[in-house]
C-alpha cells in the first residue's frame, strides 16, 4: 500500500487480497462534497502512519444557511474524434478489418444540499451522484475456420488415442471427434461469417473475426452527514456513505463460448463514521472517533446456470456451475469462461481511534491511540469450473507414417496451428486443472500509538518531534484453515486446531488440501479440511 487514504480522520481504504472493490477508497466522495483535502508526503508526522503517503479529505457539513450544487458531465461517441488516419487491422490471410469507431457514452451527474434542522444546533447535508457508462470497443479475434470446423485440416495429423492417421485436405469422421468437441463446435458454426480456409501451410486464419464487445458501467452512490452543536465545548457529527456499482461486461462470442470475459461486476461499499469533540479548557481538545465500513464485490460469469453444454464431472453448485470450461488452443483465441471466475471477497472493517491536544507554552503536544479489525471472507480458488489447455501437438503425424489412402508418409515437420485444432478435436488435452469451491474467512487486527510535540523554539524555528509505534498482525483464518511451504522439509505444513499459541505446526495429512509455492519465499495459503485440492496434471 503506497497511500493511506482518510476520510474525516479514519480508514477509509479498500482492504481486500486483490481489489474487487476496484477502487482505492472505501467511499470516494464526490469533489462538491468535500470541505478540505490534504496530501501529506516525506516527512509526516507521528500522527501518520501505515504507509508513506496520505490522502486527508474532511466531508463536508451543514450551515445555517441553505445551499444547493448540482452538476453534469457529459463524453459522448459523437463529440470524440476518430482521427485523420483510421487504423485497420490486417489478418493472416489478407483480410482487412476496418476501422470501427469505438462507442464511448458516459454520463456523471449529482447534486447535494445542506443547511440547519435546528439553527446554531444540528445541521444536515446530503449528496448524491451518479454515473452512466456504455463501451464497445473492436475486438478482434482469431477463430476457427469453416474447414478446420469440418475436420478437414491442411497437414496430416494423427489420434492420439486410437492412433488412426487421417490425410491432409479428407474431413476426420465425425466419429473420430470427441463428443464434447463437437458440442463446442455447433456453437461455433452459429458465429456469422468465419472464413472457409486459412494458410495453406498451417490452416490458421488470423485475426479472421471482429465485434465491438459492450460494457456497461453503471453507479449510485450518496452520503449523508449530520452535524450537532451542543454547546460551545460538545460537538458530535454522523457521517453515512453508501456506493451501489453494477458493471457488465457482455460476451465476445455467443454463450456458451463467452470469450473468457468478466461478466456482471458488482460492489457495494457501505460507511458509518461517529465523532465526538470536547474541548478541555482552552487548551485541550479530546477527539474520539468511530468507523465501521464493509465492501462485498466480486465478478460473476455470465455463462452460470448456462446448460447449453454438458460434460461430466464438474462441479454441480448453482453458484458456479454453467458454461463452457476455460479453453485454449495454441494459435486460437482462448475461448469458454473466464478460469478466475466467479471470484469476490467481503472485507469489513472497524476502527475506533482517540487523539489528545494540549497546547502548553511553546508546545503543542499531540497524542493518539488507533485499534482496527479486520474480517475479509474470500472466494479466491481458481479455475472453480475446470480450465482445459490443448497445446501438446499430440496429433502431430510421426514422420515416416503412412498416410492411409494416399501412398505417401508423414513429412518431418513441427506442430502447426492445424495440429493443436486436431488435438481439441480429439480430446487430446495437454492440461487441465479444477480447485475445489472454498470461502476463506480472514482476520487481521491493526494497532497503533503515537505521541508528537511540535516545539516552537524560536519565531523562526519550530521542531517536529514524535514517535509512533504500528502493529500489523498476519492474516489469522476463522478455522485454522492455513497451509503454507516449507522448503526445508519440502512438505507442507498446517496449523493444527488450537495450536496457535503454541506455534506448533504439522505436515499436510490425508484430508487436509497441499498446496506449494514457485516463490524462493513459502507463500502463505488456505485451504480446506474437507476435500482436497489436487493439482493440475496432463491428461
Amino acid at each position: 500500500m503506497f497511500n493511506n487514504f482518510l476520510l474525516d480522520g479514519m480508514d477509509n481504504n479498500a482492504d481486500g487480497e486483490s481489489n474487487q472493490g476496484f477502487d482505492n477508497k472505501i467511499i470516494a466522495v464526490p469533489p462538491d462534497s468535500v470541505a478540505q483535502f490534504q496530501v501529506v508526503t516525506n516527512n509526516e508526522s507521528a500522527e501518520y502512519g501505515r504507509s508513506s503517503g496520505a490522502t486527508i479529505n474532511v466531508s463536508n457539513s451543514g450551515t445555517n444557511r441553505f445551499h444547493v450544487t448540482a452538476y453534469e458531465f457529459i463524453r459522448n461517441t459523437v463529440l470524440n474524434a476518430a482521427g485523420y488516419f483510421k487504423p485497420t487491422t490486417v489478418g493472416g490471410t489478407g483480410n482487412v478489418i476496418p476501422f470501427q469507431k469505438p462507442t464511448f457514452n458516459r454520463n456523471q451527474f449529482g447534486v447535494n444540499f445542506g443547511g440547519p434542522i435546528i439553527r446554531d444546533h444540528l445541521f444536515y447535508f446530503v449528496d448524491y451522484e451518479g454515473f452512466r457508462q456504455i463501451l464497445k470497443p473492436l475486438s478482434v479475434f482469431t477463430l476457427p475456420t469453416l474447414d478446420e470446423l469440418n475436420g478437414k485440416l491442411v497437414v496430416p495429423v494423427r489420434n492420439p488415442v486410437t492412433g488412426v492417421t487421417y490425410a491432409a485436405g479428407t474431413p476426420i469422421p465425425a466419429s473420430a471427434i470427441n463428443p464434447i468437441s463437437t458440442q463446442i463446435i455447433s456453437f461455433f458454426r452459429q458465429i456469422p461469417g468465419l472464413p472457409q480456409s486459412g494458410l495453406p501451410s498451417t490452416g490458421l486464419a488470423s485475426n479472421d473475426y471482429s465485434k465491438q464487445v459492450p460494457f456497461t458501467d453503471n453507479s449510485d452512490k450518496g452520503d449523508l452527514r449530520l452535524d450537532y452543536q451542543q454547546n460551545a465545548n460538545n460537538s458530535y457529527f454522523l457521517r453515512i456513505g453508501d456506493r451501489k456499482e453494477t458493471g457488465v461486461n457482455y460476451p465476445a462470442l455467443p454463450l456458451p463460448l463467452d470469450g473468457q470475459i468478466n461478466g456482471t461486476i458488482r460492489v457495494l461499499d457501505q460507511q458509518i463514521a461517529l465523532g465526538y469533540t470536547r474541548l478541555l479548557g482552552a487548551n485541550k481538545v479530546l477527539d474520539a472517533r468511530l468507523g465501521l465500513s464493509r465492501t462485498k464485490a466480486g465478478k460473476f460469469s455470465l455463462s452460470i446456470g448456462n446448460n447449453a453444454i454438458t460434460i461430466p464431472g464438474l462441479p454441480q453448485d448453482p453458484t458456479v456451475s454453467g458454461g463452457l470450461p476455460s479453453t485454449s488452443i495454441t494459435g486460437f483465441t482462448a475461448f469458454g469462461r473466464q478460469s478466475t471466475n466467479p471470484q469476490w471477497q467481503n472485507p469489513a472493517l472497524i476502527d475506533p481511534k482517540v487523539n489528545f491536544t494540549w497546547i502548553k507554552g511553546k508546545h503543542s503536544l499531540k497524542f493518539g491511540y488507533e485499534y482496527e479489525h479486520i474480517w475479509m471472507a474470500v472466494n479466491d480458488n481458481n479455475p472453480l469450473y475446470g480450465s482445459f489447455s490443448y497445446g501438446g501437438g499430440y496429433s502431430l503425424c510421426p514422420a515416416s507414417t503412412i498416410v492411409p489412402g494416399t501412398g505417401t508418409v508423414c513429412p518431418t515437420a513441427s506442430a502447426t496451428s492445424d495440429n493443436y485444432w486436431a488435438d481439441f478435436l480429439f480430446g487430446a488435452t495437454n492440461n487441465y486443472s479444477l480447485a475445489n469451491l472454498f470461502v476463506t474467512h480472514l482476520r487481521q487486527t491493526l494497532q497503533s500509538v503515537y505521541t508528537q510535540d511540535d516545539w516552537k523554539v524560536i519565531p523562526k524555528l519550530t521542531l517536529n518531534l514524535g514517535l509512533r509505534w504500528e502493529y500489523g498482525s498476519p492474516y489469522s483464518e476463522q478455522n485454522n484453515f492455513i497451509s503454507n511451504f516449507d522448503p526445508a522439509s519440502q512438505s507442507v505444513l498446517t496449523i493444527t486446531p488450537g495450536a496457535v499459541s503454541g506455534g506448533q505446526r504439522r505436515p499436510c495429512v490425508e484430508g487436509m488440501a497441499s498446496a506449494t509455492s514457485t516463490t524462493p519465499a513459502p507463500a502463505l495459503v488456505t485451504s480446506s479440511p474437507s476435500t482436497p485440492r489436487r493439482p493440475s496434471s496432463p491428461q
